[in-house]
């Protein structure tokens, strides 16, 4: 199968009513033929019915949506549980996603159940996509057409079912696939040596105490990574700045106490949050930030990567830091 031929010929073709997404689009075009080129080794294809309104009608890749290519336009919620329960079986990038009708049957802001005539004008495509690999039909419609088994849709509340289908699916595969290992056995696990470690700057002025906290701990953890692994430090330093201009809400300033003891009878001590900031303004994020780590030897590493100055000035310019992204 060359996928310059056969986009080509997808593109000129009417598919009954459908509308045609490739024909006018030269972009949705090279899309679909990069992808296919990408998987043209792929053992597996999974097929679903249709393109979506939301999915392949703008993105031009089956089962998958434009935002999940450039981080903008709409989202689909097939196309996303699709996506997250392969990245979770650690196949992604070993399935190749097809539709019985590559094209849209139904109106820019709706889907409709494609007809039988216009399956029988796609079935060419779908027939050579499908030579030698093996089908996995998503609904009952691709399995009528595949003659296959089929594992439940993800829309309308078929997540946890597909999910569950689709285990069970390549758990099978795996074992016919013997003596190769099975498809489950791809958990990947960071190693201390791969772990790259990028820099990052905040300027805590005008933020919020706890939800600052909560995301700076995410990232000296690593967690917005794709490689996080629970048990190494796969996080990124982070460099704050202005501190003692941080924010809290309600009455916080007054009521909220920081602790300490001399070890001596008697010797409890305590600060008000107004006070604490004033004199030791660095730890009050820093206090706030370890309190979302874990309680292990770990966290003590992580927080080392942790750099507060309570004012606008720090001297790791030369490593160059980003500016770190901040839910709000």
């Amino acid at each position: 199968m060359e996928p310059l031929e056969l986009v080509e010929r997808l593109a000129g073709t009417q598919v009954g009513e459908t509308y045609n997404q490739y024909a006018e689009s030269k972009l949705l075009q090279e899309r679909l033929r990069g992808y296919l080129r990408a998987r043209s080794d792929c053992e597996l294809v999974l097929v679903g019915e249709a393109a979506g309104y939301r999915g392949a009608r703008i993105s031009g890749i089956p089962f998958t949506s434009e935002r999940q290519l450039t981080g903008v336009g709409p989202a689909e919620a097939t196309a996303t549980i699709v996506h997250r329960v392969l990245a979770m079986l650690g196949v992604e990038g070993e399935v190749l996603l097809w539709n019985v009708v590559p094209t849209h049957p139904g109106s820019e802001s709706s889907n409709r159940r494609p007809t039988r005539a216009e399956i029988d004008v796609a079935s060419p495509f779908l027939h050579e996509l499908t030579r030698g690999r093996m089908a996995i039909a998503v609904g009952r419609l691709a399995a009528t057409v595949l003659d296959a088994p089929y594992i439940r849709h993800p829309s309308h509340g078929g997540a946890a079912a597909f999910e569950a289908g689709l285990r069970q699916a390549f758990a099978t595969i795996g074992r016919r696939r013997a003596p190769g290992p099975p498809l489950l056995m791809k958990t990947y696990s960071a190693k201390p040596g791969e772990v790259t470690r990028e820099w990052y700057l905040v300027d805590a002025e005008g933020k919020t105490l706890g939800r600052l906290a909560t995301q700076i701990a995410d990232t000296l953890r690593g967690k917005r990574k794709p490689q996080f692994t629970p048990h190494v430090d796969t996080g990124d330093f982070v460099i704050v700045v202005n501190a003692e201009k941080i924010q809290v809400t309600g009455n916080k300033l007054d009521q909220k106490r920081y602790y300490r003891h001399s070890g001596y009878p008697g010797g409890l001590r305590s600060r008000t949050l107004r006070e604490q900031l004033e004199r030791r303004p660095t730890e009050v994020l820093r206090v706030a930030v370890k309190g979302m780590l874990p309680k292990n030897r770990l966290a003590r590493q992580q927080i080392t990567k942790l750099k507060i100055y309570a004012g606008s000035e720090h001297p790791h310019e030369a490593q160059n830091p980003k500016s770190l992204e901040l839910d709000s």
